[in-house]
């Protein structure tokens, strides 16, 4: 990890665009590190104190991060200056290790939030079947949605909440439990050679870099070229993150849904009042737009790769990519462009039930718009129906929006 010490000489946005220079470490506490700032245009004026908290992803890293740079003419023998070439060679080695790492889900405070929901969901899927004496362990396993999150992060954080008493009473039992059950499927998949959870999933867990900020964009996917990457790649990986990517839009269109029925529901509060659970919310709900678009945007990768060219998965991607990118407002066209090149992968008999759902999320964003173009897109669908047997009274009206 860097020096706190080391990170002195760097430049950093703060504030948008202003730039200042960290120019001495003040301390650190428990949750947070302090230093004192300057212009930077006027170095020698360092008379304001910033204090970062933590976790921080600049803060637990061993290559500087993007978001500063080293102030070449303050500080020419600066430890941490690096030919870009060279430091994205290190940034690449400390990243791969991070996301081997097998307890790497923890740090990505989404993954954290969904493990969280699904155990809710364990409770409320299967409480009833435990007391009711009607519950086997193996029948975790025939579960779709909870096979991926059977590892030993699920088992350690139930046992964890287990120890510290934080189930209701009534539930503890069942938990104790599915504990058990939990270890003997682990066990079972190992030696059936099926253990493939989302924390043992490369893709998965490269998606949690760019979320918590430990890399941008670029590179990610220049990390994501590395042979220790693709080596560890299989279809049934990019599947799963597919399934995975379904689950992060989901969870977005939620909060969304959450948020803008509590602003509707809270009174007017003065400008300068912050509602820390919305802004907090609104932070969560970025996270998971962008883990879901970054998620489809390696599927659309490897899925395009010479060794699968899998055009269902890709056209999936796009679909996913496309729903994703319109939660947010204005990116209409953004949205669909990926529908349309969705289209052009999803073309064989088997992808009709995926082509008839893309063509009415285009016509649903093109009603107002092109009401020509998208009658044509529901003309389609419907005739997709008709081959797949739909029974009329389920079948989409002429004019209908998609919900």
């Amino acid at each position: 990890m860097i020096s706190r010490e080391d990170l002195v000489g760097t430049v950093m946005a703060i504030d948008g665009d202003r730039e200042v220079l960290l120019v001495d470490f003040l301390g650190e506490g428990a949750v947070g590190v302090v230093y004192r700032i300057a212009p930077l245009e006027e170095p020698s004026k360092a008379n304001t104190v910033v204090k970062f908290f933590k976790p921080q992803a600049f803060l637990e890293m061993n290559v500087l991060h993007h978001s500063f740079r080293v102030h070449e003419e303050l500080y020419p023998n600066h430890p941490l200056l690096l030919s870009p070439e060279e430091r994205l060679k290190r940034l690449t080695e400390e990243m791969i290790a991070r996301v081997l790492s097998p307890r790497f889900e923890f740090r990505v405070k989404i993954y954290r939030g969904i493990m969280e929901t699904a155990i809710q969901g364990l409770a409320r899927e299967y409480g009833h079947r435990y007391d009711e004496g009607q519950l086997e362990a193996d029948d975790l396993l025939e579960d779709p949605f909870v096979l991926p999150r059977l590892d030993e992060n699920l088992l350690y954080r139930v046992r964890e909440l287990l120890d510290e008493d934080n189930f209701v009473e009534d539930y503890v039992p069942f938990f104790e439990f599915l504990a058990e059950s939990i270890e003997k499927c682990i066990g079972r998949l190992k030696d059936e050679g099926r253990y493939s959870p989302y924390s043992a999933n490369i893709l998965y867990n490269l998606i949690g870099l760019e979320v918590e900020g430990f890399v941008n964009k670029e590179e990610l996917d220049s990390i994501a070229t590395d042979p220790r990457v693709l080596e560890r790649v299989s279809i049934r990986q990019i599947e799963d993150l597919w399934k995975f990517v379904t689950v992060m839009h989901n969870r977005a269109a939620d909060m969304l849904d959450i948020l803008s029925e509590k602003k509707l529901a809270s009174k007017p509060e003065p400008e300068s009042a912050i509602d820390s659970s919305v802004s907090q919310t609104e932070s969560d709900i970025r996270s998971c737009i962008g883990g879901a678009v970054s998620g489809c945007r390696l599927i659309e990768r490897f899925a395009g790769r010479a060794e699968w060219e899998n055009s269902r998965l890709l056209g999936l991607a796009l679909y996913w990519h496309g729903r994703t990118v319109a939660l947010s407002a204005g990116n209409d066209d953004i949205a669909r462009r990926a529908f349309e090149a969705s289209l052009e992968q999803l073309r064989n008999v088997s992808d009709l039930p995926n082509r008839h759902d893309v063509l009415l999320a285009l016509a649903s964003l093109l009603f107002e718009t092109d009401s020509d173009t998208a009658l044509s897109y529901v003309r389609e669908a419907q005739q997709i129906e008709e081959e797949l047997g739909v029974p009329l009274e389920h079948r989409t009206h002429v004019g209908a929006k998609e919900s």
